[in-house]
Order: C-alpha cells, then structure tokens, then sequence
C-alpha cells in the first residue's frame, strides 16, 4: 500500500473518476485513492474486481457522448462535485500500423481521443455554472482555465 503525505496532499472525501478502471493501471489508480480516503467512480467497458465501500463502477462505453453525460450527472448529482478526473482508458493494436483496418483506427481514436474530450465537455459544461477555476487533464497534457464572466 502507497501513503500519500496526507499534510501535503489531503485526499479525504475527494471524489474521483477514473476511466479504464479494469486495467492494471486504472485498478491502481483506484486502491491508492480508496486507501487515502477518496470516493473513487470507475469506468471500465469490462467488468471491474475492485471492491470497497466508496467504490462504485459503471460498465460502460465512453465512446458515447449519451453514456458519458450520464455518468457525470449521477456522479454530480450525488455529490455535488468531482474533485479528481483520471482519463486512463485506452485502446492500442500491437499489430503493424501500415496493416490496421479502418475499423481498428477509428476505435482507437474514438477510445483514445474522442471519449476524454466527452469527458472534459460534460465536465466543464456542468461546473462551468460552479466556478470551476481549473481542469488539469495530465493523459494529454491540457491545462483549461475558464475565467469568470
């Protein structure tokens, strides 16, 4: 089990969003936030082995912008925020990229590319009204302010 300092960093109570829960990455993601106090909601397209009091998990697929608004309603609707928002779902073919179907491609960019940019537009448009100050999305490396009007 990883602590984080807890003077550093105050974890307890923070609502969590995960994506691509189910992976070893993502199921890492989740214990370490569980065990330093944090409400973790995961989102994985497979079935999730997790199981903690303050983790609840969605199987769903993100590539839809329906599934997505959903998900972050309830989340809001439940606790009136999301403090963390880990986009860690992926999708890769090990397989030469001269020899991919079309089929192939658009899936990863519709798991890779489309589905955190539904996460961050469902996000921000709820807290926009909230007077969200800041969004650090660390999967691509996007910084978004949004300045009060």
């Amino acid at each position: 089990m990883i602590k984080i300092n807890k003077n550093l960093f105050n974890l307890n109570n923070k609502v969590v969003l995960i994506t691509g829960v189910s992976g070893q990455l993502g199921a890492a993601l989740a214990k370490l936030y569980l065990e330093n106090g944090c409400k973790v909601y995961g989102i994985d397209i497979n079935k999730c082995k997790l199981k903690h009091r303050n983790f609840y998990f969605y199987k769903k697929n993100l590539i839809s912008s329906k599934n997505t608004k959903q998900i972050i309603d309830t989340i809001i609707k439940l606790n009136n925020k999301i403090d963390i928002i880990i986009n860690n779902a992926a999708v890769s073919y090990f397989s030469n990229i001269f020899k991919r179907s079309n089929k192939e491609m658009n899936n990863t960019i519709d798991v890779n590319l489309k589905s955190v940019i539904y996460l961050i537009t469902e996000y921000l448009k709820i807290h926009k009204k909230k007077k969200l100050k800041k969004l650090q999305n660390n999967k691509y490396f996007i910084n978004i302010r949004i300045k009060k009007s």
